[in-house]
C-alpha cells in the first residue's frame, strides 16, 4: 500500500476515535509543506548573501583596478556556472521563477520537477550572489513552489493534484523571503490565482503565517529595512507624491518594455549557445557596475543592492548618486534578465523605485520645504508605485513595502502613489510583466470563464454530477466495518441489506460519525492477537437501522430542480 495512505489511514483512525476535525490531515500537510518551503528559501538567501559578502563586500575596499579585476572574475565564473546548470541540465529552471510557478499552477496542474528545484537553488545562488543585477524573490517563490510540489508527491499526491501545494509553497516562500506574511497572501491572490474565491486561500493564509514564523525563529523578528522614525510629515508632501508616483510609474513602464524588447531580440539569436547568454548579460552589468563604482564607490548595481537601498531609505545617500544609480540599476537589470540570468525583478524594482524617488524628492527640497521624514515617505512611495506598475498587484505593492519598513504613517501616501501607478500602467501596457513574459514564451492557459447564473443549476442532470463510486454499509458483512470506515472519506453512507444495489435493498442513510460511535459501543478489541470481535451482530444491525434516515430516490435523467422539489415535498409534507 502507498506510504501516504498508510499514514493517512492511521491519522484517520485517531480522528474518528477522538473526534478531531476531519480536515486536520490537510492542515498537517500544509504545515509540513510550509516549513520545508520556508527553510529552503532561507537557505537560498543565506547562500546568496554568503557569496556576495565574501566577494563584493570585500572588493569594495580595494582600489579600482583590483576591484574591476576581482569582480569580473567572480561574475564571469558564477554566471558561466549558473548558465551551464540552467541551460544544459534544466532549462525549465531559467528565468525569474514567478512566471514559471504561474504556468505550473495554471497549466501543469501544480507539477514542478525536482531537478528544476535543485538547479534553481544552486543556479540562483551563483548568479545573484555572484553579482548579476537580479533579485532573489522570484527564484524564492519558484523554489518554495517546487519543493512543496515535490514533497506533496512524496506523500502520495499525483502530478495532476498539486495545485494546492504550489500555492502553499509560494506563500510560505515569499513570506520567508521578505518577512512579509500579509503581502504574501495578497501576492498569491493577485498574481498567481487571480481569484479571491479560490478554495485554497485558507491554506495560503496558514502557509504564509508559518513561513513568517519560521523566518522569525531562525533569523529574527525584524523588518527587511530599518528606517528612522517618521515624525510629523509636512503638507508639502501631498504635492510631491503625485510627481514621484508618475515618474516612478513611467520608469516602470519603460523598464518592462525595455526588457521585453531586448529579451525578444536575444531569443532570436541562435548562434550563441544558451549557457553563454547569462555571461553576456552579466558582463554588461559588470561594465555598468564598474563605471558607477569608479565615480561613486558604491556597489548597488551588483546583486540585490540591499546595502545601498538601506542607505537610501535611511537618507544616508547623496541624491545625485541616487540618480545615477537609478539609470544604472535599470539598465543592468534589464540586460541581465533579457540575456537569461537566473533571478527576478522584485528587488531591482524596489531599488529603482526608491532611488528615483529619493533623487526627485531631494531635487524638490531645493525649492520647497521637505523634511527628512517627507523624503523617506516619498522614497517609500516610489518603491510601491514602481513595483505596482510592473507587476500589476496594487495591494501586494502597498503591503509588501509597509511590512518591509514598518512605517505606519506612510500608508495614506502609498495608497495615492499606487493608485496613480495603476492608472499609468493600464494606459501604457496591456499586461503585467509576468503575463507578458508568459505570452512572449508562447504559453497559453485557455482559461475558462464560467458565467454565474442562478437558474442554470436547475437544468443540470443528476447523471452528470452524481458519484458512481458508491460506498455503502453492507449489513450482511460487518466483520471489517471499522477498517472500511477508516479508509472511507464520505460523511454519510447508504445502508443496504446485502451487496445487491437495488432500491428495495436500501435501508436508509446514516451519518458516519454516528455510525462510528455505535460501533465503538458494540466492539471488544482483543489486543493479544489484534482481532476485533463484534459483541452482538443483531444488536449492532438493529441500532444501525434505527439511526438511519429515510433516503430519497430519483432517476439519472432527473434535473436538480426535480430533486429539490422532492426534498421540499418530503420535509414539508
Amino acid at each position: 500500500m502507498n506510504f501516504y495512505f498508510l499514514i493517512k489511514n492511521k491519522i484517520n483512525s485517531i480522528i474518528y476515535k477522538n473526534s478531531v476535525p476531519k480536515n486536520l490531515l490537510d492542515y498537517l500537510e500544509t504545515v509540513f509543506l510550509s516549513i520545508a518551503s520556508a527553510i529552503s528559501v532561507i537557505l537560498f538567501a543565506q547562500g546568496t548573501n554568503f557569496i556576495f559578502n565574501q566577494t563584493y563586500s570585500k572588493f569594495q575596499n580595494l582600489n579600482l583596478l583590483r576591484f574591476s579585476l576581482y569582480s569580473f572574475i567572480t561574475i564571469a565564473i558564477t554566471s558561466l556556472l549558473g548558465g551551464f546548470l540552467l541551460y544544459k541540465i534544466s532549462p525549465e529552471a531559467a528565468g525569474s521563477g514567478i512566471p514559471q510557478a504561474k504556468v505550473a499552477y495554471k497549466k501543469d496542474m501544480g507539477y514542478i520537477s525536482l531537478k528544476s528545484a535543485i538547479i534553481k537553488f544552486f543556479g540562483g545562488i551563483l548568479t545573484i550572489g555572484g553579482g548579476t543585477s537580479l533579485g532573489r524573490e522570484g527564484p524564492s517563490v519558484f523554489l518554495g513552489a517546487a519543493i512543496s510540489s515535490n514533497l506533496s508527491g512524496l506523500i502520495g499526491k499525483p502530478k495532476n493534484l498539486r495545485r494546492k501545494a504550489i500555492l502553499i509553497g509560494s506563500a510560505s516562500a515569499l513570506a520567508a523571503a521578505f518577512n512579509t506574511p500579509i503581502a504574501a497572501i495578497l501576492f498569491v491572490i493577485e498574481e498567481l490565482v487571480n481569484d479571491i474565491n479560490n478554495k485554497y486561500l485558507g491554506h495560503v493564509l496558514f502557509a504564509s503565517v508559518i513561513g513568517a514564523m519560521v523566518v522569525h525563529s531562525i533569523i529574527g523578528n525584524h523588518p527587511a529595512f530599518i528606517l528612522p522614525e517618521i515624525k510629523n510629515p509636512t503638507s508639502n508632501i501631498l504635492f510631491i507624491v503625485p510627481v514621484v508616483a508618475t515618474v516612478s510609474s513611467l520608469l516602470g513602464v519603460f523598464f518592462q518594455k525595455f526588457i521585453l524588447s531586448l529579451r525578444n531580440k536575444v531569443k532570436k539569436i541562435k548562434k550563441i549557445a544558451g549557457y553563454i547568454k547569462p555571461f553576456i548579460g552579466a558582463t554588461f552589468a559588470w561594465i555598468i557596475g564598474v563605471i558607477v563604482f569608479a565615480y561613486t564607490n558604491k556597489i548597488g548595481v551588483f546583486g540585490l543592492g540591499y546595502k545601498d537601498l538601506t542607505e537610501i531609505l535611511s537618507g544616508d545617500y547623496f541624491y545625485l548618486t541616487a540618480g545615477i544609480m537609478t539609470l544604472a540599476k535599470l539598465i543592468a537589470t534589464s540586460v541581465s534578465y533579457a540575456w537569461g540570468g537566473c533571478g527576478g525583478i522584485f528587488a531591482p524594482s524596489l531599488f529603482i523605485g526608491a532611488s528615483s524617488a529619493f533623487f526627485i524628492s531631494n531635487l524638490f527640497s531645493k525649492f520647497i520645504i521637505l523634511t527628512s521624514s517627507d523624503i523617506t515617505i516619498l522614497t517609500i512611495c516610489g518603491m510601491s508605485s514602481f513595483l505596482a506598475t510592473v507587476v500589476w498587484a496594487p495591494l501586494t505593492s502597498i503591503l509588501i513595502v509597509f511590512e518591509m519598513t514598518h512605517q505606519f504613517s506612510s500608508i495614506p501616501y502609498i495608497f495615492i502613489a499606487v493608485l496613480i501607478s495603476q492608472i499609468i500602467a493600464r494606459l501604457l501596457n496591456n499586461k503585467n510583466f509576468y503575463d507578458s513574459i508568459i505570452d512572449q514564451d508562447g504559453i497559453n492557459f485557455h482559461e475558462i470563464k464560467i458565467e454565474k447564473n442562478s437558474k442554470l443549476w436547475k437544468l443540470v442532470i443528476v447523471k452528470d454530477i452524481m458519484n458512481s463510486d458508491i460506498k455503502f454499509i453492507n449489513l450482511s458483512k460487518l466483520e471489517n466495518i471499522e477498517e472500511f470506515l477508516q479508509k472511507c472519506n464520505y460523511s454519510n453512507l447508504p445502508v443496504l441489506l446485502d451487496e445487491n444495489l437495488k432500491k428495495n435493498n436500501v435501508i436508509g442513510i446514516i451519518d458516519k460519525e454516528k455510525l462510528v460511535n455505535i460501533i465503538k459501543a458494540n466492539i471488544n478489541s482483543i489486543k493479544s492477537d489484534k482481532v476485533i470481535k463484534i459483541v452482538d451482530y443483531q444488536k449492532l444491525t438493529s441500532e444501525i437501522k434505527q439511526n438511519c434516515f429515510q433516503p430519497l430516490f430519483c432517476y439519472e435523467r432527473s434535473t436538480l430542480k426535480e430533486v429539490a422539489n422532492l426534498f421540499v415535498i418530503y420535509y414539508l409534507f
